[in-house]
Order: C-alpha cells, then structure tokens, then sequence
C-alpha cells in the first residue's frame, strides 16, 4: 500500500462502456469481456484488480518511481497493452515524460492497444506498437488468431523447427481451437532487436505464454546491460527454476515471487490454472 499511495487516487466518475482503474486508466469492457462490469471504477489493487495482483502492480509503479525524467517500457505479450497504458499514466502523475512499446501477435488485439491508446490520451508519438512475437531470433513464427478477440487471451507462439504437439501453442490450439479463425504467420523478433538503439529499459513486462525461459536464458547479456526491473509472468514450475536459477547468477535481486500453479485437465495431464510472477531488479542500475 506504501507503493500505491504515492500516487493520487482516481476520485471521478466511471465511464459507460469502460472500467477504469485507480490512476484513470480505462478498459473497454468489450475488449477484456466484463460487459456487467461497464461504469466501474476500481480502488487501489490490492489483493489486485481485475487483470493482475498486487505484485505486478508493483512491478510496474516502482519501476515508475525509480525513473528519472524519462519511463520507458517494453510490453511483451501485451494483449490490449494494459501495463503500457498503466505505467504511462503513472509516470505521467510523477511529471516525466514516457515512452511504451507494446508487442503483440493478434491483429485483433493490435487494433484494441490502439483503441486504448486512444482512450488514455497516449499520443503515437510516445508508443511503438508492433504486430508480432518475441522469441530467441528473428523471423517467422506461426500464431493463432482469434476469431472474436476479446474472448480469447493466452495464446503462444510456435517457433521455427516446433512442432504442434506437446509445446505451448500444440497446447492452446488444442483447448482453444474452436476460438481460432486462422493460423497465420507473423513476424518474430528477437529481444536483442527490440533493445538495439533503446538505450536503458526501466521495466519489461513478459507474459509470453510459456517461452519465457528461453528468452532470458538466450539474452540475459543484453537484459543485465540495458534494463532496470523485469516482471515475467511464468507458465510452469520448470519455468519457475529455470529463470529463478539465472537471474541471480547474473547479478538480479528478486523483489517478488508467486509459484505458478497447475492442475489436471479431463485426461489427467497437467494444465496452467494461474500464472507465477516474478519480479527481478538489477542493481547496476540503483
């Protein structure tokens, strides 16, 4: 709560159409499937609000706190890009200017971060939104569009060389299928790309949907020389270890950690019922 009240509280009215969180945020109700919810304004998230617990909030509003002049974050994974337009408002109240870059393989949804952007008085000039994926290299991977994007979040990406079984996206178009209107191809940058020329990142935000220990395994180097905090919501107690077991060894100081957790699905394999968080900082830079 400390974190939170060093931020001026949304007292106005809801919005039609719109929930809005404690900073002014607003999401379209179409857009995250809480038509009942229309008009809400929430107060400060803790536990969490309706798209994330207190912990990535956190992640997010220190990251602000700790900037000087300048915020600038990377959304990976982004969906309608809620922690851009999160951090955005937040640096904002603090008096600096900011800059976000939002990352998403569903068109549908690419259309919604420019809905949002819009309605949170984000100019273009201070967002790169890019239609794609993140993965270990640059080229092509293949992605599930949705047919009605506001019903379906959560999807992953197959890479060059995965198959259709047994990996995240296998997984997703299985459970899924009938919600995706196409597989389509689309563009996969590597995290190296997205960094070159940025100069210092005060916060990535990661909820790749399973291919997070890959990423940071193959660019840690270039993570612990351009970026200040990571949030990474994780996808599996593997993944959990994998990323636990690096970011110390390069240094990081783990600020938060929430197991992610699973259970069994009708044929009794083990299916994601909640995501972990975590929460890395990097000293260099403080």
């Amino acid at each position: 709560m400390d974190v939170f009240r060093q931020f001026r509280k949304y007292e106005g009215p809801g919005r039609a159409g719109f929930v809005t969180n404690f900073l002014g945020c607003v999401s379209n109700v179409n857009h995250v499937g809480l038509a009942s919810h229309s008009g809400l304004v929430e107060s400060f998230p803790f536990p969490g609000n309706f798209h994330g617990a207190a912990l990535e909030w956190i992640a997010v509003l220190r990251s602000v706190l700790d900037a000087r002049e300048r915020f600038s974050m990377i959304e990976l994974g982004a969906g309608w890009a809620p922690w851009s337009a999160i951090g955005y408002a937040a640096a904002k109240q603090k008096g600096l200017s900011a800059h976000v870059t939002p990352i998403e393989g569903d068109r549908g949804h690419i259309d919604y971060i420019h809905h949002s952007f819009r309605e949170n008085s984000i100019p273009d000039s201070d967002a790169d939104v890019i239609h794609g994926v993140i993965g270990v290299e640059d080229g092509v991977a293949r992605f599930p569009r949705a047919a009605q994007a506001g019903h379906v979040y959560g999807a992953a990406a197959a890479f060059s060389g995965e198959g259709n079984d047994g990996d995240a996206f296998g997984t997703f178009v299985r459970h899924h299928g009938g919600l995706v209107a196409e597989i389509e191809e689309v563009t996969c940058y590597s995290l190296a790309t997205i960094l070159n020329g940025k100069g210092t990142i005060d916060l990535i935000h990661c909820d790749i949907q399973g291919a997070e220990g890959d990423l940071f395994e193959h660019h840690i180097d270039v993570v612990t020389k351009q970026v200040k905090r990571v949030f990474i919501g994780t996808h599996s107690a593997d993944l959990d270890r994998r990323l636990i077991s690096l970011f110390p060894k390069h240094g990081w100081v783990c600020e938060g950690i929430v197991a992610a957790k699973t259970r069994d699905d009708p044929h009794g394999d083990p299916m994601l019922a909640a995501d972990g968080d975590q929460v890395w900082r990097n000293p260099a830079f403080f």
